[in-house]
């Protein structure tokens, strides 16, 4: 609870604090005790689900195992092989483009002159 206030500054905190005292006025001694036992009664809660279902251990477990392995990998950096190398491929060549087509002139046509 208290690291979610740490992310706050003091312009927010106040903010807060504002608003709650409008929204509950002479009642917020009262209500600021009954959201804390809710706090308490949750958290609590969590405790023992965690211990009933042993997460606890599993990830104590899990922990470990990287940890063995990050340290396996650093004391044997030999036994890593090394990326292979690639030779980069050549461009492909491209082909001269084709000269411009121009029209044949079509010999049963009539000629065009200068009067036309």
């Amino acid at each position: 609870m208290i690291a979610f206030f740490g992310s706050l500054s003091v312009g927010e905190t106040i903010l807060i604090v504002v608003i709650a005292i409008l929204i509950f006025g002479r009642r917020l001694p009262q209500v600021a005790g009954q959201l804390t036992g809710q706090i308490v009664r949750a958290r609590r809660a969590l405790g023992d689900l965690r211990r009933e279902t042993g997460i606890d251990d599993e990830l104590r477990e899990a922990r470990r195992a990287v940890h063995e392995t990050v340290e396996d990998l650093a004391r044997e950096p030999a036994r890593r092989s090394p990326a292979p190398v690639v030779a980069p491929r050549p461009a492909p060549e491209r082909a001269a483009p084709d000269p411009p087509v121009t029209p044949e002139p079509d010999p049963d046509a009539p000629a065009r002159g200068a009067g036309d």
